[in-house]
């Protein structure tokens, strides 16, 4: 199914262009501040996994056929952990920034040990979080798509998607084998009428 694969290379290249945007805005960030913040270092943290794993998964499928990591259930799995893994940055990063700063123009006197006084600190936690969403977002997205299209191929008789690559995934042309299977049937049954 060429959409599934489509739509499937779309999003996990939009994930890695968001973890590109997100490690470094993330590193920038950390080597400003004197003292780490869980968001810096959760941000790093993310968008390194995601760019190690997520472009091997996608060339092992393109490369070799059959291969473990290209399998439905495993991409299910590990995209799933990293959705959590872009929530929690996102969110971590929108807390800092709750607590750091009224809007760009003002930080809270409480949070000047913070070391990030500056605008463009105040805009980067911004981005920061605004990429950990929008990488949440895509893995959101392609993975309940991902889910349904699965789902939808068990239910049609290809009981071996799970195992299968979401390149070789045929989510809907199982639906054409019944009813061929019920148009045999009866073509065979009026032959067997037709001999009576």
């Amino acid at each position: 199914m060429a959409f599934v694969s489509t739509f499937r290379l779309g999003a996990l290249v939009a994930l890695i262009l968001c973890s590109l945007v997100v490690l470094g805005l993330s590193a920038h960030l950390a080597s400003l501040s004197e003292e780490a913040f869980a968001f810096e270092g959760l941000g790093i943290a993310t968008a390194a996994i995601t760019i190690a794993t997520v472009p091997l998964m996608v060339g092992v499928d393109l490369t070799r056929k059959g291969a473990f990591t290209s399998m439905v259930v495993v991409e299910l799995t590990w995209l799933g952990i990293l959705w959590v893994l872009w929530l929690a940055t996102g969110a971590e990063a929108i807390q800092i920034f709750n607590l750091a700063f009224i809007g760009c123009d003002n930080q809270l006197d409480d949070f000047d040990d913070f070391e990030l006084s500056d605008e463009s600190t105040c805009r980067e936690t911004q981005a920061v979080a605004a990429f950990g969403f929008l990488g949440w977002i895509i893995l959101m997205f392609y993975w309940v798509f991902l889910l349904v299209a699965s789902i939808t191929a068990a239910s049609h008789g290809n009981s071996q998607v799970w195992f299968s690559s979401v390149r070789d995934m045929k989510a809907y042309d199982s639906k054409e084998a019944p009813m061929s299977q019920t148009h045999n049937m009866s073509t065979m049954q009026s032959h067997h009428t037709q001999q009576v």
